[in-house]
């Protein structure tokens, strides 16, 4: 009966291991840290150097992306079958910043479809490390991030972040 219980105990661990180690080794992860509308008059320059509140159109909201290699393998930038990107819907990207905690200067990022896609370069991250994206969006439109990007041997997940 011990015998039993242990090769069944070991098969479920083989069987995790295989399917997270060999089939799905590589693994970025994305949460969104803040998604919250601020008062544009905080963010915005002096208004002698900004339009009227009335040709805005749209609330602002500052948005923060926390990205990571939550892998158990180092991703490179040839593990990119299709480049990270993330949308935000009828929002526009106005203004964006990066903190790259891996320290790899190949971090890219670019603004797409009149700004609201954000297409990150084929980056590399070690084990454990990634990079923070500060956004300033405008428009009204439904608070949700999405994704879009493939990972050879792997796969690009959210995670919610409490």
């Amino acid at each position: 009966m011990t015998i039993a219980i242990a090769a069944t105990l070991l098969t479920v661990i083989a069987g995790w291991a295989v399917r997270h180690a060999l089939l799905t080794g590589r693994r970025l992860t994305y949460g969104v840290l803040l998604d919250t509308s601020v008062d544009a008059d905080m963010v915005s320059p002096p208004r002698s150097h900004r339009p009227a509140a009335a040709e805005l159109p749209g609330s602002t909201s500052m948005v923060i992306l926390q990205v990571r290699n939550s892998g158990l393998f180092p991703i490179t930038a040839q593990d990119y079958e299709r480049p990270l990107s993330f949308h935000f819907g009828d929002r526009v990207v106005l203004v964006l910043g990066a903190r790259d905690e891996a320290a790899t200067p190949h971090l890219e990022v670019h603004l797409a479809n009149h700004g609201r896609t954000l297409e990150v370069g084929a980056v590399g991250l070690r084990r454990n490390r990634g990079f923070d994206l500060f956004l300033l969006l405008l428009g009204d439109g439904e608070r949700r991030v999405g994704h879009a990007g493939v990972l050879r041997r792997g796969r690009i997940t959210s995670k919610a972040i409490d």
